[in-house]
C-alpha cells in the first residue's frame, strides 16, 4: 500500500557545543586595545551543510586567566561547501551585540567609555577533523 503522509526524521540533527578563544582587533583610530577572549557556541546542525549557533564570549587577558569588561552574544548562520570526510571549508553570517562594560576604558587613553554596538558578521574558515566528534575550526570574522 502507498502512505502519502510526510515523513520527519531527526537522523541529521545534531546538537554541537563548542568552546573557543580568539582575538578580536579593533579598527585603526577607534584608540581601541586588541582583546582576545573566550567563549562558547551552541546551536543545531541540520545536517552536513547548514548550521545554526548562539554564542556568548567574555573579553579576558593574554594568558586568559582572568576577564575583562567586555562581553558579547549573538547567532550566526554557518553554510559548509562540502559534506565529506577531510577538511571542510565554511562561510558564516550573523549578528552580534558587543557590550563594553563599565570599567573598560579605565586602562585605554580615551576620554569616554565606548558606546556598545551591534554587528553584522561575515567570515569564513575551515574545520579539520580531529576524531569521529571532535573538530578544530580555524576562522576568520569580521565584525
Amino acid at each position: 500500500a502507498y502512505d502519502d503522509r510526510p515523513e520527519f526524521r531527526l537522523s541529521n540533527l545534531s546538537l554541537p557545543i563548542e568552546v573557543f578563544g580568539g582575538r578580536l582587533d579593533f579598527a585603526e583610530g577607534t584608540g581601541l586595545d586588541r582583546q582576545h577572549l573566550a567563549g562558547v557556541r551552541t546551536g543545531i546542525d541540520f545536517g552536513p551543510l547548514v548550521s545554526l549557533r548562539g554564542f556568548y564570549w567574555r573579553g579576558v587577558n593574554e594568558d586568559f586567566r582572568a576577564t575583562q569588561p567586555l562581553q558579547s552574544w549573538g547567532g550566526e548562520a554557518q553554510f559548509n561547501l562540502n559534506a565529506g570526510a577531510g577538511f571542510t571549508p565554511f562561510l558564516v553570517a550573523g549578528g552580534a551585540q558587543l557590550d563594553f562594560r563599565p570599567g573598560y576604558a579605565s586602562g585605554l587613553d580615551l576620554a569616554t567609555e565606548p558606546a556598545d554596538r551591534t554587528a553584522l558578521i561575515l567570515g569564513g574558515g575551515i574545520g579539520i577533523p580531529l576524531g569521529e566528534r571532535l573538530r578544530l575550526n580555524v576562522a576568520a570574522r569580521d565584525y
